[in-house]
């Protein structure tokens, strides 16, 4: 069974979900549904916790918190990201 994650955004109540990935290209899906949610280039990952060192550190455990640093071209932001371990039917 493939094991998937969700991508949400923490600080948006309209449109917080940034995508759902399959763990089989875990870093390249992370970064092309982070472009195409902000519409900007992904420039950096931060955890929030000094214990996660991977995003699949969220599969069969607890959801994690990153904060993540992007460039659309004109203006440079940092938006609060939650990963968790979802299923698909």
């Amino acid at each position: 069974m493939k094991k998937y994650i969700s991508i949400s955004e923490d600080d948006n109540s309209d449109w917080p979900i940034v995508g759902v990935i399959n763990t089989d290209r875990l870093l390249e899906g992370f970064k092309e549904a982070v472009e195409a949610h902000f519409d900007a280039e992904l420039l950096s990952v931060r955890y929030v916790d000094a214990n996660v060192n991977y995003l699949s550190d969220c599969i069969q455990a607890e959801p994690i918190q990153v904060v993540i640093r992007v460039d659309d071209g004109s203006t440079r932001g940092e938006s609060s990201l939650t990963l968790a371990e979802t299923w698909l039917y």
